[in-house]
């Protein structure tokens, strides 16, 4: 509201001044000179220990993108090399071409040897196809696939391997008809029309392989003979190699490193999965793009990119971009690495080498800032008067209740009659806030009394993060308890809300024992799913630590169960004119209160949905858990188990290592390996000390498949 203009005569008017109070303009004096002191010293030895800095990082980057450069040489190399040695054994008679099995055995022990082939394949010219493949791991088969030029089908025969102690162990044999003509297949026809492609081979585009959904390529070799074209010898590679060697490289160094395209889709990565995402088009696994990962080191190189306005189509020599990110500055180098325009990235944060130049910075801020410290006490002591002391206070007070912070609104005693009765305003301001402030959210009343609004109905659409919790066997203690109940249920959600607010989560309603709370409403909060996987864990350490005490003096033990999930509802006033909750909802909030209770049937402690899992999965320790289906969806929902929170982004947290095993007992499950299975389970088990509660219920239900199958088949029989 602007305020009304006051007409003086101009004889009369005054002239307004600036003016300052005496206290002020010690503290700024004193500001001045000690810090035009600390800059003319602190100035110039920052920018030298920068520029180093940067030279540091040169190194380090030509270091890396060398590494890189061989390794990727060394995967098409090698390829080209036993493509080369498969094309001689077969075109000089070391290996009978006509015998088919001769050719499989030919192939198995490449492929088990070079762990980044996929597939190596033989298309006759008569349209007959030999090829083996690997599955998982020590997992292989074999298909040998006959075309007859009368039916225009092939018969195809399939063969698993399992690799034991070096032995190959036929386990399962498949038959079937199709119509395979090697002949027609890409890699074939360019390898026939290309002229070269008896001496030199051809190599496809880099996609997604739909045996693994795993990225790779193909290469193709025209085999020739005295008579005539025999074929042609396919190698299939994945690029999931270099993802390793990338991670492997990155595990004791700061930093990040990709390689892409120069159309910014990505080709191998640290974090393997990341390279992949479902098309939105046509539901189909494609190669990712820098901008459409959540990965922040990701998204500090797409940044580089749209800032620096780089072409990578045309990269012919290294370029390096410094980005100022959210954690502060990063150096994103892209480098051409000579294979069909792959590019090299490096994401390398500056705060990995600033770590001494920051301790010094500290020690020096420190200096400057007791100095000024004693500078400020004697000005403040020297101009404290009878009025500027309570004033001040007075001031401090009312922004605390600006901030809502009224615990800290107290009484300023003054012998001025007007200030005191102002101060004892204040209070019971303060008082009449604090009695609102208990019935609905302290963001919202904060806003609501900041902004001079009232609450009215209504709703908007946001993307939220919603919390349950319900206490594990309740039901049991409060009949146990009865009305004594309830002062340890009141210290309960007295805690519980305590670490939820912590995390800025907002409380939305107890419901007996259970706590509803949510993250981004009233204020939005871009890491709401990081702060809600926090208080989680905070609440669950929390209770664990009382627990332990409780036992030892006879108290009821609490144990929580936590849902939480990410997803877009309706937040606002619920209600009428007269009474209303603000409150949130929509199904994601449904299924938050589902992961809650499914606890118990996984013995968990917290599960989180999936969006809350893409969201914070850098951040924190996660495994998924199961698939299963939700109300109103015709695909199954990944649910995942919140674990522990990782010391940095994307790093790793020693002894969750059997994290990795259940989730490929979960993968072998799904491709019904029961056994194996098991074994994983029993394993993930074994390596939490002797029990795990998902393990134990797909152990279950392994068993409970296995027994449904020896029934389907008995009965065939």
């Amino acid at each position: 509201m602007s305020m009304p203009s006051l007409e003086v005569e101009p004889d009369v008017r005054k002239k307004i001044r600036f003016r300052i109070g005496l206290k002020i303009s010690f503290v700024l004096v004193t500001l001045f000179v000690s810090l035009a002191s600390a800059a003319a010293i602190h100035l110039p030895w920052y920018y030298t220990a920068t520029n180093n800095i940067k030279d540091l990082v040169s190194q380090l980057n030509t270091e890396i993108i060398s590494g890189i450069s061989n390794e990727v040489s060394d995967v098409f190399s090698s390829t080209q090399n036993v493509q080369q040695s498969i094309k001689e054994a077969l075109r000089d008679g070391v290996v009978d071409v006509t015998s088919n099995e001769q050719v499989l055995n030919l192939f198995l022990p490449f492929i088990k040897t070079q762990d980044h082939f996929s597939w190596i394949s033989l298309g006759k010219a008569n349209g007959d196809f030999l090829g083996v493949n690997r599955i998982d791991g020590d997992k292989f088969r074999s298909v040998e696939s006959l075309w007859s030029p009368t039916l225009k089908q092939a018969e195809r025969s399939w063969k698993y391997y399992v690799v034991q102690d070096n032995n190959n162990y036929l386990i399962q044999r498949k038959f079937e008809q199709q119509s395979y003509d090697a002949r027609e297949r890409p890699w074939y026809k360019r390898a026939m029309e290309t002229e070269t492609a008896g001496s030199v081979p051809i190599w496809t585009d880099v996609y997604v392989f739909a045996t693994n959904s795993r990225p790779g390529l193909n290469t193709a070799l025209r085999l020739e003979k005295k008579s005539g074209d025999v074929g042609v010898v396919s190698i299939a590679i994945e690029l999931e190699r270099l993802s390793s060697y990338l991670k492997e490289k990155f595990k004791d160094k700061p930093g990040t490193a990709v390689i892409i395209r120069p159309d910014q889709s990505m080709l191998a990565f640290v974090d393997a999965s990341e390279v992949t995402m479902t098309s939105k088009e046509n539901k189909k696994l494609q190669l990712r793009k820098l901008g459409d990962s959540y990965h922040p080191l990701l998204s500090v190189a797409a940044q580089a990119l749209r800032e620096s306005n780089l072409d990578l189509s045309t990269l012919e020599e290294t370029a390096q971009v410094d980005v100022s990110g959210v954690n502060g500055t990063y150096f994103v180098t892209f480098s051409p690495i000579g294979r069909e325009g792959w590019i090299a990235t490096t994401i390398i944060p500056e705060a990995a080498f600033l770590d001494s130049i920051k301790r010094n910075n500290q020690i020096l801020i420190g200096a400057i800032t007791i100095s000024v410290l004693l500078v400020i006490l004697l000005a403040i002591y020297v101009s404290r008067k009878l009025i500027v002391q309570p004033v001040s206070q007075l001031i401090k007070q009312t922004k605390a209740i600006e901030r809502f912070d009224l615990e800290h609104v107290n009484e300023v005693g003054s012998h001025i009659a007007e200030l005191d009765d102002l101060s004892t305003a204040f209070k019971q301001m303060s008082n009449g806030l604090a009695a609102f402030q208990k019935y609905l959210p302290a963001d919202l009343v904060q806003i609501l009394v900041k902004n001079n609004q009232l609450a009215q109905v209504g709703g908007i659409n946001r993307t939220m993060t919603i919390f349950f919790s319900d206490l594990e066997g309740f039901t049991t203690i409060s009949e146990t308890l009865g009305p004594g109940l309830v002062p340890y249920l009141s210290d309960y959600l007295k805690d519980m809300s305590a670490q939820i607010d912590a995390e800025n989560g907002t409380i939305d309603k107890f419901i007996g024992d259970a706590i509803m709370a949510f993250w981004g409403a009233p204020n939005v909060n871009d890491n709401q799913a990081t702060d809600a996987c926090r208080a989680a864990l905070r609440c669950n350490r929390l209770l664990q630590q009382q627990a332990e005490q409780a036992e030892k003096d006879g108290k009821p033990v609490f144990r929580a169960r936590i849902g939480l999930n990410t997803g877009r509802v309706i937040v606002g006033n619920i209600g009428s004119d007269k009474r209303m909750d603000y409150t949130v909802l929509g199904d994601p909030v449904n299924l938050a209160a589902r992961l809650e209770a499914l606890n118990k049937i996984y013995d968990t402690r917290i599960l989180i949905g999936a969006t809350t899992f893409e969201f914070s999965k850098y951040e924190m320790v996660i495994r998924k858990v199961d698939s299963v289906n939700v109300k109103g969806k015709d695909q199954k929902t990944p649910i995942y188990e919140l674990l522990s929170e990782r010391p940095g982004p994307g790093m790793a947290v020693p002894g969750f290592e059997w994290i990795a095993i259940y989730e490929k007992g979960l993968d072998m499950m799904e491709r019904h390996f029961y056994s194996e299975a098991i074994e994983m389970f029993n394993d993930t088990a074994k390596a939490r000390g002797g029990y795990d509660g998902p393990s134990k219920v797909m152990i279950e239900r392994c068993v409970s498949a296995m027994s449904e199958r020896t029934k389907q088949t008995d009965q065939l029989t």
